[in-house]
């Protein structure tokens, strides 16, 4: 067992406003006593006594509710394994609104009979156990206290509770109008927009239309799997224009073309993108998998607006040209072997925009399943910064969301669509502290 429990392990103490200072056992094995402080202020621990509550056919892993935080812990350890909010308490405190009741309860009680004011005060603290479960601290009466003096201590907690629920909110808000990571905007404070074909448009979506508009050529840079080529086919849909795609060109015949024995040409996409009599879209994905001769090639074509086919020149001037590197034409790096570097010239002849992962696409693709899109956000960032070669994509999340809806158990979707015959010893480097607790309970499982 950790000394501490796990609790400096915790990194999203602050986001979800509450911090844990010590857990101890409680009285019963269903029992516990945690003491924590809340964000920003720390100026008063508060001592809780929860009931904790045992997942679903898992005994070693158990769960408690305080303040509106859920803590996952590790039985009988008490371990911390994952922190999340789950909500915000209302103004009132659960133990103002308790002793209210107990109050108006005894208001009924002085209608329809007579007792001396201790005897009152006596009735209300031993009603008030009753409720006092979740949290050991009670609000202390006078042994001669009046209704009147019962009021006003149920008003005074009332005011220290909005007080403590107000320093969490604020913290809340801070949080929420930072952007997320890997995107501009956030899913949650942006109001979708949507494409001429009715898919939820990219953030990069309106400055890509706008400069390939402009008559100028594009160079999308980012990882696999981020969606380049289904947007630019929504941008030619949007404008009217054909489209025409390849891949990374590793022999110069598959950009020109070539002829036959027969003496039949085989085209390319890139002669029919040539030859289409409006404007379109020829899109070369993974160029900084091609070989240099076919760039050099290219660049000639671009710069003259002509190219030498097979069966003779070509002139056009109604192509738009969008290129895509997973690197930024500098060469291989460890997730992206056989990338070449791009010279300079070709470079020129492109506006280079950076291409991430959208929020906004990825909850939509969830349906708003935010523990699903949090979990695989974070797989990704942490991949990217351990240097793993695996690709947490859109692809992903769509199929997560097809085979929870099937019925299928996590533990299983993890395995084939997530982290898809990973070792576990690569899959045990990945943190998931602060991720939802369904997600975090299958990743263990995953990894015994």
């Amino acid at each position: 067992m950790s000394k501490n429990h796990n609790i400096d392990k915790i990194n999203n103490w602050e986001e979800i406003g509450l911090k844990v200072v010590s857990i101890e056992k409680g009285e019963t094995a269903s029992k516990c006593i945690i003491c924590a402080t809340f964000y920003p202020t720390h100026k008063q621990v508060y001592r809780y006594i929860p009931t904790i509550t045992k997942e679903k056919g898992v005994d070693a892993i158990g769960t408690v509710i305080i303040s509106g935080v859920e803590i996952t812990l590790t039985l009988p350890e008490l371990d911390i394994i994952n922190v999340e909010r789950k909500f915000y308490p209302k103004r009132k405190s659960t133990k103002a609104k308790e002793i209210e009741k107990v109050a108006e309860g005894v208001e009924k009680k002085k209608t329809t009979r007579k007792r001396t004011t201790k005897k009152l005060s006596e009735e209300i603290k031993e009603e008030a156990k009753k409720y006092n479960t979740d949290v050991e601290e009670t609000i202390e009466l006078p042994d001669n206290a009046t209704v009147e003096e019962i009021e006003k201590a149920i008003t005074d907690n009332e005011k220290e509770a909005e007080k403590a629920t107000e320093s969490v909110t604020e913290v809340s808000e801070t949080e929420t109008t930072e952007p997320l990571e890997e995107t501009t905007e956030t899913a949650e404070e942006t109001e979708l927009e949507f494409t001429a074909d009715g898919f939820v448009k990219h953030y990069q979506y309106n400055l890509i239309n706008t400069v390939l508009n402009c008559d100028l050529n594009v160079f999308l840079v980012g990882e696999a799997g981020t969606g380049k080529s289904t947007v630019l086919e929504q941008i030619a849909n949007e404008n009217g224009w054909k489209f025409f795609s390849t891949n990374a060109i590793q022999q110069e015949y598959k950009l020109t073309g070539f002829i036959d024995a027969g003496g039949n040409y085989h085209d390319t996409q890139f002669y029919r993108a040539a030859t289409c009599k409006d404007e379109c879209i020829f899109f070369i994905d993974e160029i900084d998998a091609s070989i240099p001769e076919v760039l050099t090639l290219l660049n000639t074509a671009i710069a003259n607006g002509y190219f030498e086919f097979p069966v003779g020149k070509v002139h056009f001037n109604k192509i738009h040209f969008v290129a895509a590197g997973n690197t930024v034409g500098s060469g291989a790096d460890e997730n992206y072997t056989g990338r070449m570097v791009l010279d300079i010239a070709s470079l020129d002849r492109f506006q280079i925009i950076d291409f991430d992962y959208d929020a906004k696409i990825e909850t939509y693709l969830a349906n708003g399943d935010m523990a699903l899109v949090q979990f695989i956000r974070s797989m990704r960032k942490q991949a990217r910064e351990k240097g793993i070669r695996a690709v947490f994509s859109y692809r992903a999340i769509i199929a997560t969301r097809k085979l929870l809806d099937a019925k299928v158990t996590l533990e299983n979707i993890l395995k084939i669509s997530v982290f898809k015959g990973m070792d576990k010893d690569t899959i045990r480097t990945f943190d998931v502290n602060g991720l939802d607790k369904h997600y975090v309970n299958a990743f263990y499982h995953i990894t015994k």
